[in-house]
């Protein structure tokens, strides 16, 4: 059995996807009322739970487990400045890691969980902080009791249902991914800020989920690092969204505006450094992913991530 914490968020929800239709008997956990409509709809048992609520722990099942998988946290994305607090951070991401980690060692279990590597300054500075300790505690449960956990360092991870709109410095904005789709779907032109060559990993959500199932059933353990082979620039970015999503006869314009600063400039510190995990190898190019993008949207399949970000963000308007 695979209990996965978190299940309804991004990662979770295409993890939980792909379980089933490998055959895993699985448990899906988290605290969203729409993450437990949906999953009764599909027929996969469900948990509510706040992981910060140690007592709460006791409903699991505790044989027979094969791995947990954590994929709730808490960070700047998701969170307006009306509902800003610091605490929150250590609250999720340390406690509700901590109260995880227990379970897993009563259940002798391992816990697969992940870490984004966003430096610790700006509006990540705490998510930063609480995700480095978080880990910290995975590793030390590795140490101190003989856990054979593992901890995943990822890059921006994409796919449908979760760059739409975010909450950047406490305010809803479009993503720049979205506005790319949009503006590609309506044939006009698509703006490239900053360096257009400077390019940062990524990995599509399913290459992320394979990643997760390559380690069921083995020895191995540690912190590893899984990205695309090739770094994405913001020039090919632009270019694939174009040909995927853009009409063949009203192509959009790609409109170069390098005195404009983008994200990539300002996280070029960051440490790419680690050992990358040998056992895996994505499967998906950006382009790929796009095409696959395309195909989920389509489908209705994954509407439920779409419909709790709307739900976000209607309540911040609400308030």
């Amino acid at each position: 059995m695979i209990v996965v914490f978190g299940a309804s968020g991004f990662i979770g929800t295409y993890l939980i996807d792909r379980l089933v239709a490998d055959g895993y008997d699985v448990v899906a956990t988290d605290i969203s009322q729409i993450g437990e409509d949906y999953y009764k709809k599909l027929g996969v048992p469900f948990v509510p739970l706040d992981i910060t609520q140690e007592d709460e722990f006791g409903v699991f099942p505790k044989e027979n487990i094969v791995a947990v998988v954590n994929c709730a946290c808490l960070q700047p994305a998701n969170i307006s400045d009306k509902e800003c607090n610091p605490s929150k951070y250590i609250d999720v991401n340390v406690v509700g890691t901590l109260n995880i980690l227990e379970y897993c060692r009563k259940a002798k279990s391992r816990l697969i969980s992940f870490n984004s590597r966003k430096p610790i300054k700006g509006e990540y500075g705490m998510y930063a902080i609480s995700e480095r300790a978080a880990t910290d505690c995975v590793s030390l449960y590795k140490q101190q009791y003989g856990m054979r956990n593992i901890t995943f360092r990822i890059p921006p991870v994409y796919g449908y249902g979760c760059y739409t709109e975010i909450f950047k410095e406490g305010k809803p904005v479009k993503t720049g991914f979205q506005i790319f789709i949009d503006n590609a779907i309506k044939g006009e032109p698509l703006e490239v800020w900053g360096n257009a060559k400077l390019g940062r990993p990524i990995i599509y959500v399913k290459d992320v989920v394979s990643a997760v199932i390559s380690v069921f059933g083995s020895r191995t353990s540690g912190m590893w690092d899984i990205w695309s082979v090739k770094k994405l620039t913001l020039k090919q970015d632009a270019e694939d969204i174009i040909e995927v999503f853009s009409p063949k006869d009203n192509k959009s314009k790609i409109m170069y505006c390098p005195d404009k600063p983008n994200s990539i400039e300002k996280t070029r510190d960051l440490d790419f450094n680690w050992s990358v995990f040998r056992r895996w190898k994505p499967q998906y190019s950006f382009r790929d992913m796009l095409v696959d993008y395309k195909k989920e949207w389509e489908s209705g399949k994954f509407d439920m991530l779409v419909e709790r970000r709307k739900e976000m963000f209607d309540g911040y308007f609400g308030q």
